[in-house]
């Protein structure tokens, strides 16, 4: 027969078991939730990275045009400012 000692033990073990159960399973929810919820913010900054691409990339070339255009005109400046040396140099003999 048992002792009252032995069916206290028993009734704490099946009710600390059932108790780890409980817990484990909400901790599954828990993290299958944490989960979806890192791929939901994993695909909005997948989609912010495509949207800051998409305005960086013409932002490059549109600077790239820009130098282009500042080097060329500090070209012609220089032609323009070898041409006049050349023709004030006419003039002045």
């Amino acid at each position: 027969m048992l002792t009252i000692t032995q069916i206290v033990g028993i009734v704490i073990a099946i009710l600390l078991t059932g108790l780890f159960l409980i817990l484990g399973y909400q901790m599954v929810l828990i993290l299958q939730e944490l989960k979806k919820s890192m791929e939901k913010v994993n695909q909005s900054l997948d989609d912010a990275n495509r949207i800051t691409k998409s305005v960086a990339d013409p932002l490059v070339s549109l600077s790239g045009f820009l130098t282009g255009l500042k080097d060329g005109a500090r070209l012609v400046s220089l032609f323009t400012d070898k041409f006049s040396k050349q023709e004030k140099k006419k003039h002045d003999q």
